[in-house]
């Protein structure tokens, strides 16, 4: 009597002998152990982390990339932006969790200039499946958590939804469609950790 009108999608697991069997799909899930608020590293942060080359763009703005060993952190900054739509960006590689693990959320330590307010982030799993959104930033650190399964598609993906166990790349992406007053300031974004995380 309490629920209300409306469809209602439900699925059922039964347990035997250490595997779950959930139906509607009769899909066989390994048991597993794992805990609300386990964590795994998703990307290894530190001085031996493969950094982009620094480079002068067209219009004569400096970009670099640095690791930072003081705040064990890695920084991809601008002198400002150019015209249009311009952006700096950068990839990190990502460590797949564990077999058994269950990582439905990805974790980012954070922060970004008091002209950077945002970054996008994306979950790359290869050419035609990627996926994120943009986060806002502080000049302090932040833990931010972006649930995989809420994370738009990106660029040309058609469908699909972010996998941890499928994804190969992280990105990193700001530029001035995310403040575009503040195109001629200087913008940087640091990243001191990143791991999986399951809700």
């Amino acid at each position: 009597e309490q629920m209300k009108k409306g469809m209602y999608f439900v699925h059922i697991e039964h347990e035997a002998d250490g595997k779950a069997l959930v139906f509607p799909g009769g899909k066989a899930l390994a048991k597993t152990t794992v805990k609300a608020g386990q964590t795994w590293p998703a990307v290894r942060i530190d001085e031996n982390t493969p950094l982009y080359e620094n480079r002068i763009t067209d219009d004569g703005h400096a970009y670099s990339y640095s690791y930072d060993a003081e705040s064990k952190s890695v920084r991809i900054s601008a002198d400002g932006f150019g015209p249009g739509r311009a952006a700096i960006a950068m990839r990190f590689t990502l460590i797949p969790p564990p077999q058994d693990a269950v990582a439905t959320t990805l974790r980012l330590r954070m922060r970004g200039s008091e002209n950077t307010t945002g970054v996008e982030v994306g979950v790359i799993h290869d050419g035609s499946h990627a996926y994120g959104r943009p986060v806002m930033l502080t000049p302090t650190w932040q833990d931010l958590e972006l649930p995989l399964s809420q994370l738009p598609a990106l660029w040309s993906t058609q469908e699909g939804t972010a996998d941890a166990k499928l994804a190969k790349e992280m990105s990193l992406i700001t530029g001035t469609w995310l403040f575009p007053t503040l195109r001629e300031k200087a913008h940087w974004v640091e990243i001191q950790q990143a791991d999986w995380v399951y809700r």
